[in-house]
C-alpha cells in the first residue's frame, strides 16, 4: 500500500495508490479497519459511512497519518504473525518512534518529513477523477448496505409492534404491565 523507498515524485505513495477503478481488497481493509482507529471519536465511521463520502469522513492528515503508522508499524506486524507460525521472537523497532525506546521526543524527523510530504501528495491524488470516482463507488456501496439494513429493521420494528394490536396482544401487554408493578411492590 504504501513504500519506504521514495518515487520519482519523492512522495512515497504508490503510482497506483487511490487510482484504482474498483476498491482493492488492501484499500478497503486499510478505510474500513485501520482507518476508523486513527480518531474514532471524530471521524465515526461506522455510522457515516454510506451518508458521506470518505474524503469527508477521514481528513487528508488522518489518512496520511494512517499510512504513516503503517509505514512505521507494519514490519513489526508481519515479524509478529511470523513468530506465532515459526516460534522465534525477534525484537523490530519501529522504524520513526519507538515507545521502548526510552526516547520521549515523539515522532523522529525522517517520519515527520515522510507524513509532510505524503499530506502534500495524498491532497493532489484526492482531486483526480479516478480517485473521486473510486470514493464514488464505495459510497454507492456503503449506501446500499445502508437501505438494505434500514429496511430490515423498520420490518423487524413494525413486526413487534404488531404483536400487542389484536385483542389478546393488548391483554397479554397489560397482564405483563401489571406484573411488572407487582414485583416493583407498586399497585
Amino acid at each position: 500500500m504504501v513504500s519506504m523507498k521514495p518515487d520519482d515524485e519523492n512522495n512515497h505513495l504508490p503510482n497506483d495508490y487511490r487510482r484504482w477503478t474498483e476498491p482493492t481488497e488492501d484499500f478497503r481493509f486499510f478505510m474500513e479497519r485501520i482507518m476508523p482507529a486513527i480518531a474514532p471519536h471524530r471521524c465515526k465511521f461506522h455510522e457515516k459511512k454510506g451518508i458521506r463520502k470518505l474524503s469527508e469522513i477521514y481528513t487528508v492528515s488522518d489518512e496520511a497519518f494512517g499510512l504513516v503508522v503503517l509505514l512505521n508499524e507494519l514490519h513489526c506486524w508481519e515479524e509478529k504473525a511470523n513468530e506465532k507460525e515459526t516460534g522465534d521472537i525477534g525484537k523490530t523497532r519501529k522504524t520513526f518512534v519507538n515507545g521502548r525506546s526510552g526516547n520521549k521526543q515523539g515522532w523522529n524527523i525522517k517520519g515527520v518529513n515522510i507524513y509532510n510530504r505524503i499530506c502534500k501528495n495524498l491532497q493532489k491524488r484526492r482531486l483526480e477523477q479516478v480517485s473521486m470516482e473510486l470514493e464514488r463507488k464505495m459510497y454507492e456501496e456503503y449506501a446500499n448496505i445502508n437501505r438494505c439494513k434500514t429496511k430490515n429493521d423498520s420490518s423487524t420494528e413494525e413486526e413487534l409492534e404488531s404483536d400487542f394490536e389484536d385483542a389478546d396482544g393488548a391483554q397479554q401487554r397489560e397482564l405483563m404491565l401489571t406484573s411488572h408493578k407487582l414485583r416493583q411492590g407498586k399497585s
